[in-house]
């Protein structure tokens, strides 16, 4: 239970469908890059 935990919080899931529109993509890009500019835990 704890290692699937510790998975949990460093798992990323992302949209994908080929559904999706160029917007939808754009706006997953934009939030990933705004979490990894702001995160303080970012590589």
């Amino acid at each position: 239970y704890p290692h699937a935990m510790k998975i949990g919080r460093q798992t990323v899931s992302l949209p994908l469908s080929p559904k999706l529109s160029n917007g939808d993509v754009e706006d997953v890009i934009t939030a990933v890059h705004h979490i990894l500019h702001h995160s303080p835990h970012a590589a």
